[in-house]
Formats: C-alpha cells, sequence, structure tokens
C-alpha cells in the first residue's frame, strides 16, 4: 500500500482517507494537504486499487478496508492521530473510530457517506458500472487527448499543477481508474452501511463534519445525519460549506485548515 507523507517533521497526524473512485488521492487531496502541512504531519492513504497501491482480490468488506489501513498505519509507527475522511472515507472512519478508540484523537469529516444513508438511498453500483464501461470504451482517453486534465473524475481545476502531475493523474486514471477493486468496493457499499448502521462516533472522540451544500440541497436530511453520527461525542460540529461533493473541501482549504489548526489540542 503507497501512502505520502508531508509535514514529517511536525505532529499530531492526521490521516487521510479518500472518497470511492479517486484515482491518485496523493493528487486529489494535494491542495487541502499544503493547507495542513505547515502544522501536521499529513499521511495520505491510497487503500489497495487507488492511486499507485497494488490491486488485490480480499473482498471489500469495510473490516477488511479498516484492518489494511490500520496495518499501514501502525507499521510506520504511528500510535496517535487524527482521522480525516472524505465521503466514503469517512464511513470507514467510523468504523476504524470504534475498532481502536484509544488510538484516534478526533476525526475531520467531509461531506461523509454517513449511517443511515441508505434508509433513504438505496446505493447503487449502476453508475459506477456505466463509468467502467465509458473508461473501457475509451471515454477518458477522447476527452484527455485535447485536455490532459479533461476527465470524468478530474483534478481539481483551481489549482496549479505541475505538467508532469497531470501528466501523472491522466495515466493512473486511464490504466487504473476502474478497476475491479474500486468496482468491488462501490458493489459492497449497502453492506458496508449495514455493518456501521448503529455506530455513532465514541464518547471520547471529537468531531467535526463539514457538508457540502450541494448535498444539503439534494438531501434534506443530509445535515441531520451528520449530527447524529456524532451525537454521543465530547464535541460535535456540522459545518455547511458551498461548493459540491468532490471539491468543496478544497474550495474551502483555507477556512477548514484554519479551524481545524484552531481545533486539535
Amino acid at each position: 500500500m503507497v501512502v505520502k507523507i508531508d509535514g514529517e517533521q511536525h505532529e499530531p497526524t492526521i490521516v487521510l482517507l479518500p472518497g470511492l473512485g479517486a484515482a491518485s488521492p496523493v493528487l486529489l487531496y494535494k491542495p487541502l494537504v499544503e493547507t495542513l502541512m505547515d502544522k501536521y504531519r499529513v499521511v495520505t492513504m491510497e487503500p489497495f486499487g487507488y492511486g499507485l497501491s497494488d490491486i488485490i482480490d480480499e473482498e471489500r468488506t469495510v473490516e477488511n478496508i479498516v484492518s489494511e489501513l490500520h496495518t499501514a498505519i501502525s507499521k510506520l509507527g504511528i500510535k496517535k492521530y487524527y482521522l480525516m475522511g472524505h465521503s466514503l472515507g469517512g464511513l470507514y472512519s467510523l468504523y476504524w473510530s470504534n475498532q481502536h478508540t484509544s488510538e484516534v484523537l478526533g476525526f475531520i469529516g467531509l461531506d461523509i457517506t454517513p449511517p443511515h444513508f441508505d434508509d433513504y438511498v438505496k446505493p447503487s453500483s449502476s453508475a459506477y458500472k456505466l463509468v467502467s464501461v465509458l473508461d473501457y470504451l475509451g471515454l477518458d482517453r477522447m476527452l484527455s487527448l485535447f485536455n490532459n486534465r479533461k476527465l470524468l473524475i478530474s483534478l481539481y481545476p483551481n489549482y496549479d499543477y505541475t505538467d508532469e502531475e497531470i501528466k501523472m493523474f491522466r495515466i493512473i486514471t486511464l490504466q487504473r481508474g476502474y478497476n475491479k477493486v474500486i468496482l468491488k468496493e462501490d458493489a459492497a457499499t449497502l453492506e458496508n452501511l449495514i455493518t456501521v448502521k448503529a455506530m455513532k462516533f465514541p464518547a471520547n472522540i471529537s468531531v467535526i463534519n463539514y457538508i457540502s451544500s450541494g448535498n444539503v440541497k439534494v438531501y434534506s436530511f443530509w445535515k441531520q445525519l451528520h449530527i447524529d453520527v456524532g451525537s454521543e461525542s465530547i464535541s460535535n460540529e456540522v459545518i455547511e460549506l458551498s461548493g459540491n461533493h468532490l471539491y468543496f473541501a478544497v474550495d474551502n482549504k483555507d477556512e477548514i485548515a484554519k479551524k481545524i489548526k484552531s481545533w486539535t489540542k
């Protein structure tokens, strides 16, 4: 498994878990990480099937995914850390926090997939299957033929990535973007939501959940589910920020970083 460590000389540590299907978490979340690495050691995880990490055959249960990620952090010798999760990365962070409560200092959510989401919307793998078919047919390749940035899931458009980074993201997307690990993880989403349905963040873990205005407009229940998942925690904040699910955290990266720096111990 590949991880990238920024701000290695700093403490405390933030462990960043990506959302589903991020072709290269290291590149996708780089603009946000750069606002934090002056104070924190930030470990960006590339789970199996993501970025440059291995393609594996294990089932994509929340238990397996968290075990793999936690093993990687343990091998780095990191004993205490904050978890930061985007989308499905937040679901895995919830399970992780309940399994390794004494290690987790706090949780920062970025429009996470919360428990009971499936009470309102049944997750379907059809969208990712369609995207994978389009990818197989070469749509990403055609989209990016004259513009390396133009992909089905693109890098943040308002950040000055280097030409090499843009080229690398395109290569990773074209060669590995919708591999069997990602498709299996997508198909397992409903079962993983059922696994964490009764879970909340533990009482000793402070929680901040940032939610996108885009999802608040689409889902009337979105904010309440985020309030509920942290309702037993020592502190529980839910903050709405403008933007869509994919890019809102990067759009508001300076505001998020300022808040985190005043919130952490």
